[in-house]
């Protein structure tokens, strides 16, 4: 009966340790690096990043047609959005205007024109390996209903140099 037990707790510490060093969204990481605390060390940090290329998952919540709020798959070369494509339904109302705003540069934009203004809310939470905004919840003004945003990066992976 012991030696049950003490393998079972052994497989399960292997299986612990076996997933400790995955960080979502990104590949290998310092766990340690605090994530960047405002827009200049996100954009530092994702310049220094190198990537050029990346898949992203975006998702936006705000009053908008349903198929904008759903899951996105974007893949981005040089800035540029090549490929978007809804993970619930196809897309028919994503300008490419849309899409690019979806995008690290330009949620990024976004961020910094709300900074400029005197925004109701505007939280942000950064990546801490590559500085992308992976969380905003922006609300412009406190009376102003459906003004209100929320932008979501998941599943970040970057891409080879084309």
């Amino acid at each position: 009966m012991g030696l049950g037990k003490a393998t079972i707790l052994s497989v399960l510490l292997f299986l612990g340790g076996c997933g400790s060093n995955a960080v979502s969204g990104a590949g290998e990481s310092d766990v340690s690096a605090k994530p960047p605390a405002n827009l200049q060390e996100a954009r530092q940090l994702w310049r220094e990043s190198g990537v050029v290329n990346y898949s992203v998952t975006a998702q936006m919540t705000c009053y908008c047609p349903q198929e904008l709020v759903q899951p996105i798959r974007l893949i981005v070369e040089q800035g540029t959005v090549v490929s978007s494509k809804g993970l619930e339904q196809p897309l028919k109302n994503l300008t490419e205007d849309g899409a690019q705003r979806l995008t690290v540069d330009g949620l990024f934009l976004f961020i910094e024109k709300a900074v400029g203004k005197n925004v109701e809310t505007l939280e942000v939470s950064y990546d801490r390996n590559y500085g992308y905004p992976m969380f905003i919840n922006y609300d412009g003004h406190a009376m102003i209903a459906d003004d209100e945003r929320q932008y979501r990066l998941t599943d970040f992976e970057p891409l080879p140099d084309s």
